[in-house]
């Protein structure tokens, strides 16, 4: 029930931002490359794009992937936006969303090599919660 509250209040999301690049088709490979060809031709909403970094971990390559719900296009750049189906976003309240969000920003600013113009969560009851962006730090906490 609560996947299909959540698919639910994602696609209603999705219904709200007009035309948008679909990348939620394909290989993960093939969707990454796709999102990265989508930023490139500053496609104004990006649905599930795909986020994918090499780095080394106590000395092993690792690849790390993230996949946002959308990107959605915010003058030069883009903002990173998650739909939850929780009424709170914040430190004291599902704190795993903001390291879920910062982790996107931390994939988007080594893919892209520049940061995201905001992190948001669009909540269970409409509301959009800004997500300070920490510039990756608690992502690369997560990632030791």
């Amino acid at each position: 029930m609560l996947q299909e509250l959540g698919a639910r209040h994602e696609r209603n999301h999705l219904c709200s931002l007009g035309p948008f690049e679909d990348i939620s088709a394909g290989t993960l490979e093939e969707r990454a490359e796709k999102t990265r060809m989508s930023v490139a031709l500053a496609k104004a909403v990006l649905y599930q794009p795909v986020l994918v970094t090499r780095c080394t971990l106590d000395g092993h390559d690792c690849e790390i992937l993230g996949i946002p719900d959308f990107f959605i296009r915010d003058g030069e750049g883009y903002l990173i936006r998650d739909t939850k189906i929780s009424r709170h976003a914040d430190e004291e309240n599902h704190y795993e969303t903001v390291l879920q969000l910062n982790l996107y920003g931390w994939l988007f600013q080594q893919v892209f090599g520049i940061q995201p113009t905001a992190l948001q969560a669009v909540l269970g009851d409409g509301s959009t919660q800004p997500v300070t962006y920490d510039g990756g730090a608690s992502a690369q906490a997560l990632l030791r």
